[in-house]
């Protein structure tokens, strides 16, 4: 096997992205071809997810181990016959790409299982079509949890519940950490030890540590690079050492943010809608249907548009269902006269300036409204903005106090 994710001080094999590839191919360490293709892969995917194995034995192996992630396969087609039917079923497996010299010997057993993407001969469409999917796949992966409703006394909430609220106040208490010099530089080193074999992501970590400044924060965020993707992993898993490592910056993106809401809507009364495509399994979204009237925090700062046309547009329209993903659409409704966590439209910012894109600060809280189909294909979540967590939250510390305390 060939490891391409970065290694820790301790020995052990950091995974920081949202999403594995391991690739299955006995020639993939002889062929000056494959080496090549490999190479590329690195650069053009820009992550240290890639896993290489030449013995079969080992790649089953892995996959069965590593049942918290997310996996997608390259196999060849000499190897694939056998190796696909003993994998195919486990839930970390998502999707499965057969890369070979010729479709022809492939096709007929390739056709009994429903999560292999194609059979590709061609390095460009297998890129191209990876690409796509990593995309669109990382975009489920928006770190949602349930809150309580009005009705339910503090006293009685669940171990679900506290975990909402204790989101809440960690985020709280990140936002007061002191910005210093060393915090940077602590955040630097372990960026730099993530990426140490990633030579494109390293090239931007210098470049961030050279010409980072607070007011480019979101600049930074916005792009796809090793700061987006770090934090984003960090708070799917909820590790609190990284998210406490990275509070120098997040603390101005928080701050850049709110100035940019107090600019924009500071003075602003009456409403607002967003949009958000959100791709979800079925499992999640049956959770949503089943709560309404409950609270919901997406614990990430995360994009939507004020033109429903683009969240249509990107929604995949039932594409991911393959994926077991279904395409849903958040519709946000916003009351601009109620103070809530910051967002902001932040076009200016963004390669994309015709999508209207707002950013929502982490931790914004939503009341869910309504679960309806909004066509054939795609899911519609409506949501209201709210406020009611911050008041909560004091009366929550108390009695957690008087309970473990």
């Amino acid at each position: 096997m060939t490891e391409t994710t970065a290694s820790g001080k301790n020995g052990l094999t950091l995974q920081i992205e949202d999403f594995i590839i391991v690739w299955l191919d006995a020639t993939i360490n002889r062929d000056d071809n494959n080496r090549l293709l490999k190479r590329q892969f690195l650069l053009q995917i820009s992550s240290n997810c890639i896993q290489t194995f030449v013995d079969q034995h080992e790649y089953i192996e892995y996959i069965r181990q590593n049942i918290n992630e997310h996996i997608f396969l390259i196999v060849s087609g000499s190897l694939g016959k056998n190796v696909v039917p003993l994998v195919h079923n486990l839930s970390q497996v998502i999707q499965i790409y057969v890369f070979c010299a010729v479709k022809g010997p492939h096709k007929s057993w390739s056709e009994s299982f429903t999560k292999i993407r194609g059979i590709f001969i061609d390095e460009n469409p297998l890129m191209a079509c990876l690409k796509n999917d990593l995309k669109m796949y990382s975009s489920t992966l928006a770190p949602i949890s349930i809150g309580y409703t009005n009705e339910r006394s503090l006293q009685d909430i669940d171990k679900e519940q506290v975990n909402f609220l204790w989101f809440q106040l960690l985020i709280e208490v990140i936002y007061r950490l002191s910005q210093t010099p060393i915090a940077k530089k602590q955040m630097i080193e372990q960026c730099r030890e993530n990426y140490v074999d990633n030579s494109s992501q390293l090239r931007m970590i210098e470049d961030f540590y050279e010409k980072y400044t607070a007011d480019s924060t979101i600049n930074w965020y916005t792009t796809d690079c090793f700061i987006y993707r770090l934090l984003n992993r960090a708070f799917r898993t909820q590790n609190i050492d990284i998210i406490f490592n990275y509070h120098y910056f997040l603390t101005d993106l928080f701050r850049q943010l709110t100035t940019l809401y107090q600019d924009q809507f500071g003075e602003k009364i009456g409403k607002l809608t967003a949009y958000r495509r959100q791709p979800m399994n079925a499992q999640e979204l049956e959770i949503l249907k089943t709560h309404i009237g409950r609270l919901m925090s997406i614990n990430t700062f995360f994009s939507t548009s004020t033109a429903c046309s683009v969240a249509v547009d990107f929604s995949g329209n039932g594409e991911l269902q393959s994926m077991g993903i279904e395409s849903v659409i958040f519709e946000i409704d916003i009351d601009l006269t109620v103070q809530r966590r910051p967002f902001a439209r932040i076009d200016k910012f963004s390669d994309h300036q015709d999508e209207n894109e707002i950013l929502f600060a982490i931790g914004s809280i939503f009341r869910i409204e309504q679960v309806e189909l909004f066509t054939d294909n795609i899911w519609l979540v409506q949501l209201i903005l709210t406020n009611e967590v911050k008041k909560r939250n004091r009366r929550f510390v108390s009695i957690f106090y008087a309970t473990y305390w």
